[in-house]
C-alpha cells in the first residue's frame, strides 16, 4: 500500500478521506430523509386529492351512488368509462379510478398494453379493507402489477351499502425518480464541494444538511394536518429551490384543505335545507366570507322564464337584501331576456379582472359602483339553467384560482340543492293531484281536512262539504266508451271548480265522485253553492268529436262541520245526504240537518233539468 511520506499529504489525504466518508454518510442520510419526505408528501397529497376528487364528482353529478347490474350511476349519470377520471387526473396529476365493487369501470391507470386498465380487479389486500371492512385505505399498494402510493374510499348508495370504490394514486416509480434526481444533484454538489472546499470541517458539513431536516419536519407537520409551520428562508442558496417548492406545496395543501373543509361544511349545511330562500341565504353568507364587495343572485322563474334578483350584498352600504317577487333595483335587459346573459348562453364562468381594461358584460347588473373586477357563474344542473351569480370586488385582479374554485363549489352545490328542492316539491305536489282531472286527490283531502278541523275549533269558524256524484255515469262509459267518460269527468271537474270560489277546494274522491270543501261557509251557504254547481253541470254540454252534445246531472249531498265531529263523520253525513238525493230522483241537492227531519231537499221543485239517459 502506498503511504505518502509527506505529513502534509497525509493530513490532506486523511482530510479527503474524512470528507468522503462524511459525504457518503451525509448522502445516505439525505437519501433517507428525501425518501421519507417524498413518501409522506405523496401520501398527504393523494389523501387531499381523494377528498378533492370526491367533492369534484359530487359537484358535477349530484345524487347518490347506485348500482344497476354491471353499471354504476352517480345520480342519473352513468360512471362506466366516464371521462371525469381524466379531468381529475388533469386537475391533480394523480391517476384516478372508479370501481364497481372490485372491478375498474373508469380509470386513468395504464394496463400492460398502455391503455386504461378498465375491467381489471382490485388487489385482495385493499379489497379486504375497503369492501369488507368499509374503511378508507391509505398507503402503498400494488395497482395493475406496479407499486403505487394510494388512497381508496368506499362509495355507498342511498341505503349505505358499498357499491364501489374511488381511488387516487401516484406511481412509486415517480416518487423514486424525484428522489433520484435530488440525490444526483446533491452528489454533484458534494463532488464540487470536495474539490473547492477541501478544508471544510465536519461541523460545517453537518450544518449543510440542516435545511433538509427542517423540510422533513415541515412535511411531517403537513402529514399530521398541521399547516401552521412555515419554512424559514434557507441560509444556503443550494436549498432555496427545494424550500420554496416545499413551502408552496404546504401553502397549496393548506388552501386546498381549507377550501375543501369549507365546501364540506357548506355541503352538510345545504343538505339540511328545506326551502329555496334558505339555500340562497347560505350561499350569500359563504360568498361574503371570501371578503368580496358585491354579490348578486338571480334565479330564472320557471313559469315566466324571466330572471328575478333574489339576493344582493354590497360592502358600500354593508347591507344584505333578500327579495320575493319585486326587487327595487333597476332591472337590466338580461332579467327580461335571460339569453342576453353571457354565462347563460355559454353555461361557463365569465371573469373580468379589471373593468377599466377588459371588455365587460354590457347587460351586467351591479349594486356597488366601486367594483373593479367580477366573476359570474351560471347556476346549472344537467344542462338546465336555474339562474346566475355575480361576485365583485373593489380590487382589480382579486379573483385568483383558489377563490374561483371556492365560488364555483358553492354555486354548484347551491344549484344542485335548489334543483333537488324543486324536484321534491314537484313530486310532493304530483302525489296530491289526480292525473286525469288535475284536481286534488284523496290523500290531499285527508291532510287538508285535518288542518281545517283544527282551525275551525280554534277560530269557531264553520266549513261545509259538498259530496257530488254523477248521475247514471255508467251509461256514458257503456254507450260512448271510457275515453269519452274520461273527457266528461275532466270537463265536469272544470265546471265544478269554475262555479265555486277561488278559496274553495275541489277533490276527486274516486270514480265519478267529487268532494268540495267550502271554508267559512255554513249549511245554507253551502246548499246555495251546491245548487249553483248542480245547475252549471246540467246546463253545460259536453261536446263530442262527432258533433253530438251530451249533458250530465249530479246529485249533491251537503253537510256542515260541527264541533266534536271528525273529518270522516262529516264526509259520511254528506255521503248520506247525496244518497238521499239519488233516492229522491237524482239531479238534486240534499242537505244533512240535525234533528228528526235530517235530510232536506234544497233544489227548487220547478227545475226542468233532465238527467242523462243515453240508452
Amino acid at each position: 500500500m502506498w503511504k505518502p511520506k509527506s505529513l502534509r499529504l497525509r493530513v490532506l489525504g486523511l482530510l479527503v478521506v474524512s470528507l468522503v466518508a462524511y459525504a457518503v454518510a451525509a448522502s445516505v442520510a439525505t437519501s433517507a430523509i428525501l425518501e421519507r419526505c417524498a413518501e409522506e408528501g405523496a401520501l398527504s397529497k393523494v389523501k387531499a386529492d381523494l377528498n378533492l376528487a370526491e367533492a369534484f364528482i359530487d359537484s358535477l353529478y349530484p345524487g347518490p351512488w347506485e348500482k344497476k347490474g354491471d353499471k354504476l350511476y352517480k345520480g342519473n349519470v352513468l360512471m362506466n368509462n366516464n371521462h371525469v377520471v381524466n379531468r381529475i387526473t388533469a386537475l391533480t396529476g394523480d391517476t384516478c379510478t372508479i370501481f364497481l365493487e372490485d372491478v375498474r369501470i373508469a380509470t386513468t391507470v395504464p394496463g400492460p398494453s398502455g391503455k386504461p386498465a378498465v375491467g381489471t380487479k382490485l388487489s385482495p389486500e385493499v379489497a379486504q379493507v375497503v369492501l369488507n371492512e368499509g374503511k378508507d385505505y391509505y398507503g402503498p399498494a400494488i395497482v395493475v402489477g406496479k407499486p403505487y402510493q394510494t388512497a381508496y374510499r368506499p362509495l355507498r348508495n342511498s341505503k349505505g351499502e358499498i357499491v364501489g370504490i374511488l381511488y387516487v394514486g401516484t406511481p412509486q416509480a415517480q416518487i423514486r425518480s424525484m428522489v433520484y434526481r435530488l440525490l444526483t444533484s446533491k452528489a454533484l454538489l458534494l463532488a464540487g464541494l470536495l474539490v473547492v472546499l477541501g478544508t471544510i470541517t465536519t461541523v460545517t458539513f453537518a450544518r449543510w444538511f440542516s435545511p433538509l431536516e427542517e423540510i422533513s419536519q415541515a412535511l411531517r407537520a403537513v402529514a399530521r394536518g398541521d399547516y401552521s409551520q412555515p419554512l424559514a428562508p434557507s441560509r444556503y442558496t443550494e436549498f432555496e429551490g427545494i424550500i420554496d417548492a416545499v413551502e408552496r406545496m404546504r401553502c397549496d395543501i393548506k388552501q386546498t384543505f381549507n377550501r375543501l373543509n369549507d365546501l364540506s361544511n357548506f355541503g352538510m349545511r345545504a343538505a339540511a335545507l328545506v326551502m329555496e330562500p334558505e339555500a340562497i341565504e347560505l350561499l350569500v353568507h359563504y360568498l361574503k366570507r371570501l371578503r368580496v364587495d358585491e354579490v348578486i343572485v338571480v334565479l330564472i322563474d320557471e313559469k315566466s322564464g324571466k330572471g328575478q334578483v333574489v339576493a344582493t350584498y354590497s360592502s358600500a352600504t354593508g347591507r344584505t337584501e333578500y327579495f320575493g317577487e319585486q326587487c327595487p333595483h333597476h332591472p337590466t335587459p338580461a332579467l327580461n331576456e335571460v339569453n342576453l346573459c353571457y354565462v347563460v348562453r355559454i353555461l361557463a364562468p365569465y371573469c373580468v379582472d379589471d373593468v377599466n381594461e377588459e371588455l365587460g358584460c354590457r347587460y351586467a347588473c351591479s349594486v356597488n359602483p366601486e367594483v373593479k373586477s367580477y366573476v359570474c357563474y351560471p347556476m346549472a344542473v344537467g344542462g338546465r339553467t336555474l339562474g346566475w351569480v355575480r361576485v365583485g370586488s373593489r380590487q382589480p385582479h382579486f379573483f385568483d384560482a383558489e377563490t374561483k374554485r371556492s365560488i364555483e363549489g358553492y354555486v354548484s352545490i347551491t344549484a344542485a340543492m335548489i334543483s333537488n328542492l324543486r324536484l321534491s316539491e314537484l313530486n310532493r305536489r304530483l302525489s296530491l293531484i289526480d292525473p286525469l282531472t288535475q284536481l286534488y286527490n284523496r290523500r290531499f283531502l285527508e291532510e287538508y281536512l285535518a288542518h281545517l278541523v283544527v282551525e275551525a275549533q280554534r277560530l269557531n269558524r264553520p266549513f261545509s262539504i259538498l259530496f257530488v256524484d254523477v248521475d247514471q255515469f255508467k251509461n256514458v262509459n257503456d254507450f260512448y266508451g271510457h275515453e269519452v267518460g274520461d273527457i266528461a269527468l275532466t270537463l265536469l271537474a272544470q265546471t265544478i271548480k269554475q262555479t265555486l270560489r277561488d278559496n274553495d277546494i275541489v277533490v276527486r274522491y274516486g270514480g265519478e265522485e267529487f268532494i268540495a270543501i267550502l271554508p267559512g261557509t255554513d249549511l245554507e251557504g253551502a246548499a246555495q253553492a251546491a245548487e249553483k254547481v248542480r245547475r252549471a253541470v246540467a246546463e253545460t254540454p259536453i261536446c263530442l268529436e262527432s258533433g253530438e252534445n251530451i249533458f250530465l246531472t249530479v246529485s249533491i249531498g251537503v253537510a256542515q262541520y260541527r264541533i266534536g265531529l271528525n273529518p270522516e263523520e262529516v264526509i259520511q253525513r254528506a255521503d248520506e245526504a247525496m244518497y238521499q238525493a239519488k233516492l229522491k230522483g237524482k239531479n238534486l241537492v240534499v242537505a244533512y240537518h240535525e234533528g228528526e227531519n235530517r235530510f232536506i231537499v234544497k233544489t227548487p221543485k220547478d227545475t226542468n233539468d233532465t238527467p242523462l239517459s243515453p240508452h
